[in-house]
């Protein structure tokens, strides 16, 4: 073959000639993405919150586990789906996720949640691209340091909705608390102890999911919802009683201030 093309170069330049309009009329034919579509793993994480309305389950769950995955890599889509009872947190990873690697990170981000309802149960985890900063935001305004934060939170919550945003992380602020400072001398007057007054300041700031009824039209969820929010509503909580049978609340031997 070499030898009849070397004695008839003009049946080599045809040949060379049809290859390369044979190449080029099949480029249109020629499947090319910039990015080529792929099956994505995901991640399943389900906690049980028997009697939960949606909104308490959003409140409770949804909330803190999409926080506690907030950080890590590898997750392209972060969903949380609030039902009566229960949430489940599903998170597209990318093609470059180590997908037994990314469950060991995802089950213990969910584990060290320690503000979860007692009533749960387990929550069960079935089957990173560096994120890094892109813009960092500072926001100042006249106003206390809780509201600040609370603007600071409602702003992640609608850039990542609205605007489809990844990864949005707040920083810079401690928990929001509530200080209590005590006046030794009047529990020590009441004999009461610390332990007894944080003791009764849990008992009495709660919200629970206690049941559902059912008829035949209709199923009412029920809530004991006794929350205290404020420093005005903690004041009130009763933590003992005097020497002549009167109510002590916390506000006759604390001082409650917002932090």
């Amino acid at each position: 073959m070499i030898r009849f093309f070397a004695k008839h170069p003009t049946a080599a330049n045809l040949l060379m000639l049809t290859l390369l309009i044979l190449g080029i009329s099949s480029l249109s034919g020629i499947k090319r993405e910039t990015f080529p579509e792929f099956d994505p793993p995901y991640i399943l994480a389900g906690v049980v919150y028997p009697g939960a309305s949606p909104q308490e389950v959003e409140e409770s769950i949804c909330v803190r586990m999409e926080d506690a995955v907030d950080g890590l890599a590898n997750i392209e889509e972060t969903q949380c789906e609030a039902i009566e009872g229960s949430a489940r947190l599903i998170l597209k990873l990318n093609e470059d996720a180590d997908i037994g690697r990314m469950l060991v990170d995802v089950q213990t981000q969910i584990n060290s949640i320690n503000d979860f309802p007692q009533e749960i149960e387990s929550p069960v985890v079935q089957e990173l691209d560096w994120n890094e900063p892109v813009v960092d935001v500072a926001i100042t305004a006249d106003t206390t340091w809780p509201e600040l934060k609370g603007y600071a939170e409602q702003l992640k919550r609608t850039l990542k909705l609205d605007y489809g945003v990844s990864l949005v992380d707040v920083a810079g602020f401690s928990d929001h608390q509530y200080r209590v400072e005590l006046d030794t001398q009047a529990i020590r007057q009441l004999g009461l102890s610390v332990g007894d007054i944080a003791e009764q300041i849990g008992r009495q700031n709660v919200k629970l999911p206690s049941g559902n009824v059912e008829t035949p039209d209709k199923n009412f969820l029920i809530r004991f919802d006794e929350r205290r929010v404020t420093p005005e509503e903690l004041e009130t909580i009763v933590v003992g009683s005097g020497p002549n049978g009167s109510i002590i609340r916390l506000k006759d031997i604390a001082t409650i201030t917002d932090r």
